[in-house]
């Protein structure tokens, strides 16, 4: 999951910039890497899921400033998924827990 997180964050940075540098490019794999680490250190430590997600989204917010931040897992029945965690920009109200995308 770790893995996948920082490919996706690494992957949306170089699509939001492709002309940085390759010293800023390592800077932000290196951000990734710390907030992976962080991340890491959160699951070890909270061991409720409904805990820990906010968390997650509270950490990737601060550190990269996105507008929103949205932690969707797949339902049950596998044919949806269903956001369990999320964040906006401040004054921005995020969608309701639960919200479900086909």
């Amino acid at each position: 999951m770790l893995v996948s997180l920082g490919a996706y964050l690494l992957g949306a940075r170089r699509r939001a910039a492709p002309h940085r540098t390759a010293a800023s490019a390592e800077a932000i794999t290196l951000e990734h890497l710390q907030l992976s680490s962080q991340i890491a250190r959160q699951i070890s430590t909270v061991l409720q899921l409904e805990d820990l997600l906010p968390h997650i989204v509270e950490s990737i917010q601060g550190r990269f400033g996105f507008y929103f931040v949205g932690v969707w897992l797949r339902n049950a029945e596998g044919d949806a998924l269903l956001l369990q965690a999320a964040g906006c920009a401040a004054g921005v109200q995020p969608p309701p827990r639960g919200t479900r995308l086909p």
